[in-house]
Formats: structure tokens, C-alpha cells, sequence
């Protein structure tokens, strides 16, 4: 599964739309790492408003 990352700011927002598997939170840690890497951002905003159990 694909979780969207956007920048806003100096910040990066990873909106988690559904449960995820142990290998999607390995790709989501590496885009994420890539990411905030690429783009020097502060912090990392991981929104899970969507789910319904975490």
C-alpha cells in the first residue's frame, strides 16, 4: 500500500489510509527517510485519523 507524503512547510505529513503490513511500514520508514533527507524537513507528521483501530 502506497501512503501518501507531502511537505508543508518544514514539515512532512505520511497519511495512513488503512492498515498497513509489516512490509509497507518497512517502505513507509524508507520513503520517509528519503524523504526528509531529500528535502532537509523538521519533523514528520504521521496522520492516522483515517484508521479505526490502531
Amino acid at each position: 500500500m502506497q501512503v501518501p507524503i507531502l511537505k508543508q512547510g518544514a514539515y512532512l505529513i505520511a497519511t495512513v489510509q488503512s492498515a498497513l503490513t509489516d512490509e509497507d511500514l518497512k517502505q513507509l520508514r524508507d520513503a520517509l527517510v528519503g524523504q526528509v533527507s531529500k528535502v532537509r524537513a523538521r519533523g514528520v507528521i504521521v496522520d492516522v485519523t483515517a484508521l479505526d483501530v490502531i
